[in-house]
């Protein structure tokens, strides 16, 4: 693998996995399209950690507080560890039992019907635009985490279908943003170490240069973009993403 190529699908990664338009589906439409053939395991884990190092840079001082505040038994900081556990359960537990199953989906006969149901769920967020200034509950935390589930599907974005899902249910969208994006650390993890034990012995063989190329690459692009999405969510432009979806699914329909 180039340096060019890890820089490509490193901004790849640090784009599609934190806007609402699904990296997974991208992967797929991609590959039937141009030919591309999915990077070997181990760059997979490594643009995982690149995109979950922007979460950490981007919240470090919610984690820090999160994680001081449950060694010292705040109620606060306990209460927002439960609340992302549960949200990350349902998933979590999919993932591992039907993985064989979520596996076979990716297939270029489902993914423009998912894009169309991404770019739906989506475009439904232009009629809640008002005033939403409800906090995370641990209700509203189980319905994020449910909602997930179907993001294990490609073509489904897991940050468009959660955080759509949090403004369906009249949360504050600063807040909504912050908790799922927080949600995305022990996905993005759980997603990383699945893939590391399922590495092979040709995974290890790519060159360190370009693994540290494409993990920069994936960290700056998804830092960029999390500052970006987070002031079109504050102002209610969420829907927009739903015509590039909508695009892509018109696309995917004539492969």
């Amino acid at each position: 693998m180039s340096v060019l190529e890890a820089i490509i699908l490193g901004i790849i990664q640090g784009v599609t996995e934190f806007l609402p338009i699904s990296s997974s589906g991208h992967l797929v439409v991609a590959q039937h399209l141009l030919g591309i053939q999915p990077p070997g395991v181990l760059l997979e884990v490594v643009l995982h950690l690149g995109t979950l190092g922007a979460i950490f840079i981007y919240y470090r001082q919610d984690i820090i507080g999160l994680i001081a505040g449950v060694f010292r038994g705040a109620e606060s900081a306990w209460k927002l560890f439960v609340q992302i556990f549960v949200a990350t359960l349902p998933a979590a537990i999919l993932g591992v039992f039907a993985n064989n199953i979520i596996a076979d989906s990716y297939s270029i006969h489902l993914v423009p019907w998912t894009f169309l149901t991404t770019a739906g769920i989506i475009a439904a967020t232009y009629y809640f635009r008002g005033a939403n200034a409800g906090n995370i509950t641990l209700f509203a935390a189980i319905i994020i985490g449910c909602a997930q589930v179907f993001a294990l599907l490609p073509g489904i974005s897991r940050s468009g279908i959660t955080l759509a899902t949090a403004i369906f249910l009249g949360l504050n969208r600063t807040s909504a943003a912050r908790f799922v994006f927080l949600m995305a650390i022990p996905v993005l993890l759980g997603a990383g170490m699945l893939q590391f034990f399922h590495m092979s012995q040709s995974d290890q063989s790519l060159a360190l240069f370009p693994l540290s190329i494409g993990f920069i690459s994936a960290l700056i692009s998804g830092l960029l973009v999390m500052r970006w999405l987070i002031a079109v969510i504050s102002k209610g432009r969420f829907y927009l993403f739903s015509l590039y979806c909508l695009g892509v699914s018109i696309l995917a329909f004539q492969l």
